[in-house]
């Protein structure tokens, strides 16, 4: 029985890749064709196949597809590229087609058991102020601060408002406990639609040009 499992074996354990590097697309406009597609997911990988979804009665796109790159890692990279982006004015989700869609709420234990920081005050948190533009104006900071809740421990939250007219300027800062939580809430929220609005989130400092050199003598 030797000749056996040599020739036939590979069909099952193959396919479980194709399946890794699947990505389920959806938000997509409904004039998207497959061509598009496949320039948009091109960029970040090989593409074995696109295949657009289509209503059989209208014709037009359904507004999902799916994508299958070459490797894991493509599909990935396609994901990180990909997610999020604005296309013809909406927001695409990009994810693994097998992948368990996660629960919207934050993950994993709450945080609160935590004790508050030494009263000494805590190191500045340089690399995890963000900069949020584009906001609402309706949008106060307790608003603010719920929407980056989700993504970690927020420290602080600071609309800026117009002195005069008490009318929010539409930015502000929020910062999170640590990095990783501050490049979370960029990852969702960068790009994402409110009331009509596509936020901007991004590290407050990032514009400064880096490490700030000079300051030591």
């Amino acid at each position: 029985g030797r000749g056996m499992g040599e020739g036939g074996g590979g069909g099952a354990s193959t396919s479980a890749d194709g399946e890794e590097s699947k990505l389920y697309i959806a938000g997509l406009p409904y004039s998207m064709t497959e061509h598009r597609l496949m320039d948009m997911v091109r960029p970040h990988g090989n593409v074995s196949e696109v295949s657009v979804i289509m209503d059989k009665n209208t014709g037009m796109s359904r507004g999902f597809a799916f994508v299958t790159m070459s490797t894991h890692a493509e599909a990935l990279n396609a994901i990180r590229n990909l997610h999020q982006m604005r296309v013809d004015g909406r927001s695409i989700e990009v994810r693994l087609k097998n992948a368990p869609r996660e629960p919207s709420g934050p993950r994993g234990p709450p945080m609160r058991e935590l004790g508050g920081a030494p009263p000494s005050g805590p190191p500045p948190h340089e690399d995890s102020k963000l900069y949020v533009a584009h906001l609402p104006l309706s949008m106060n900071d307790d608003g603010l601060g719920q929407m980056f809740s989700q993504y970690g421990r927020v420290v602080e939250v600071k609309v800026i408002y117009d002195r005069t007219t008490n009318q929010s300027k539409g930015y502000g800062f929020v910062t999170m406990d640590s990095a990783a939580q501050a490049n979370a809430a960029i990852g969702a929220l960068n790009g994402y639609y409110v009331e009509g609005r596509t936020l901007v989130v991004r590290i407050a400092g990032a514009d400064k040009g880096g490490g700030g050199g000079g300051m030591g003598g």
